[in-house]
């Protein structure tokens, strides 16, 4: 099989509009694991089609989203030969951090900063290099794996926060605090996308982390 994180379709292109509502031209099962499909798409775009399970990979999409970071690979929901799923976005160009013995070099500070910000945001619990990709060319991470055991399991893995702490990248600036604070004031309308109540805590919990960012302009000493 051809490596996974390939290079995508042309920045112009409207990732989640494809995901949702774009033709599919092939579909290759895949054996083992959660994920049970790659798709390819008629403008070359791929991802990976996962049975629906529940809304968590979608509201960490959602949260991302608003935020406006660019962190997380665009989720939608979709059904793929005639079975409820969701599709993931394959990133191009990247590959788990867990390649890099020294990843943090690979990526810009401000990247790194914003990262530590949405996990802080999302209570991550599993950011092992396995659960993050970097791209070199652009030096960017890809935040993955947003699913019940880094949400909501009982882990304590917290790669990407630990090292922007150390490397001293805690304090937001004014555009970074703007970002928070206009998913603080949308993030009640993400409410209205689902009724699953582990779905609900994880955004309510997003919101109350939102707030005491925004309260400390800072991610130093937040987490113990």
């Amino acid at each position: 099989m051809e490596n996974a994180f390939e290079v995508p379709p042309s920045p112009q292109v409207d990732f989640r509009g494809t995901l949702e509502k774009g033709d599919i031209i092939e579909t290759t099962p895949l054996n083992g694991g959660a994920v049970t499909a790659l798709v390819v798409f008629k403008d070359g775009m791929r991802a990976f089609f996962s049975p629906m399970v529940n809304s968590l990979e979608l509201a960490a999409f959602w949260i991302d989203d608003l935020l406006g970071f660019g962190l997380v690979p665009p989720v939608a929901e979709r059904s793929v030969n005639d079975q409820p799923g969701l599709l993931r976005q394959l990133v191009g160009g990247a590959k788990p951090a867990l390649y890099y013995k020294t990843w943090e070099e690979m990526v810009q500070p401000q990247e790194l900063l914003k990262a530590a910000v949405l996990d802080y945001i999302l209570d991550s619990r599993d950011r092992r290099r396995e659960n993050f990709l970097i791209d070199e060319s652009s030096h960017k991470l890809w935040l993955i794996n947003n699913d019940y055991y880094m949400l909501l399991a009982s882990f304590n893995s917290r790669d990407i926060f630990n090292t922007a702490v150390n490397r001293g990248l805690t304090d937001l600036s004014l555009d970074m605090l703007a970002a928070i604070d206009k998913f603080y004031s949308g993030s009640p309308s993400l409410l209205n996308r689902t009724e699953e109540k582990e779905t609900l805590d994880v955004l309510n919990r997003a919101r109350e982390r939102a707030s005491i960012i925004l309260d400390k302009k800072t991610v130093a000493n937040l987490w113990h």
